[in-house]
């Protein structure tokens, strides 16, 4: 158990580095940057990134708007990491049981959070719901697709996998209208697939403890990965699609 928790913790900071280069966590930012741009928020809006783990995510989204960040996470690894501009106004706690009064934010975000061990993502969402002002917005990450659980989604502590019904029922349930629910990587879709169903099935076998699908890319490699991500952006965007690997919700919290 020891060798598991040091691995997983090995895992986090893995994670950490990655989240400033690889060209999967740059799209993911432009994702939620994308969604945020197309709301009208007030200035100063308050934001609040739960389960914001490194904080990376919120420091891109506030960086150089009127947006104010608030940063929660369970974990006190991620909460170490946390840098200077978001340190202030974050603090250690439970994505179920939010520590903040009814209608403190205008907007939130929840970004590959829902899927983890931990997480009660009804009881989730009705916290987050619970928290946003009246017009406030949520924005939610989450991996798609239940029978693409693998030994990647163990490592990273994810438990379960979602559909975009699925969280549009997940966003009513809890009194929000939902705006947008989509699939977001619908080009890498086959690829990622792929693998995970292939170490799914147990070709890794001497892998006795889970590791994450990260792996080290050559810069021209990584380069070529989000050009083409932002070919298939525009497509998306505009589109929509019908499968992926990620899915996207935005809903609002009518008055």
């Amino acid at each position: 158990m020891k060798r598991s928790v040091e691995l997983r913790e090995a895992e986090y900071h893995k994670l950490a580095d990655y989240e400033t280069w690889y060209w999967w966590y740059r799209a993911e930012r432009l994702i939620i940057r994308d969604t945020i741009d197309a709301l009208a928020m007030p200035a100063p809006a308050r934001v609040l990134d739960v389960g914001c783990g490194t904080g990376r995510n919120l420091v891109a989204v506030c960086d150089g708007s009127t947006l104010q960040g608030f940063a929660l996470d369970r974990a006190d690894t991620a909460v170490a990491m946390w840098p200077d501009p978001i340190r202030q106004r974050g603090c250690c706690g439970e994505a179920n049981a939010l520590p903040y009064a009814d209608g403190s934010f205008d907007l939130a975000l929840c970004i590959d959070v829902l899927q983890c061990a931990g997480v009660t993502p009804e009881r989730a969402v009705r916290e987050i719901a619970r928290v946003l002002r009246p017009d406030g917005s949520l924005v939610v990450l989450a991996p798609a697709y239940q029978w693409m659980l693998s030994r990647h989604d163990d490592a990273v502590h994810g438990v379960r996998r979602f559909t975009a019904r699925q969280l549009k029922q997940l966003a009513r349930d809890a009194g929000l209208h939902v705006n947008r629910a989509c699939y977001q990587f619908p080009t890498f879709f086959p690829v990622i697939a792929a693998v995970r169903l292939w170490r799914k099935r147990g070709r890794n076998k001497r892998d006795t403890v889970p590791t994450s699908d990260l792996f080290h890319v050559p810069a021209p490699v990584n380069a070529m990965l989000f050009a083409m991500w932002r070919m298939e952006r525009w497509a998306v965007r505009r589109f929509g699609a019908p499968f992926g690997s990620t899915v996207l919700l935005l809903a609002r919290k009518v008055r």
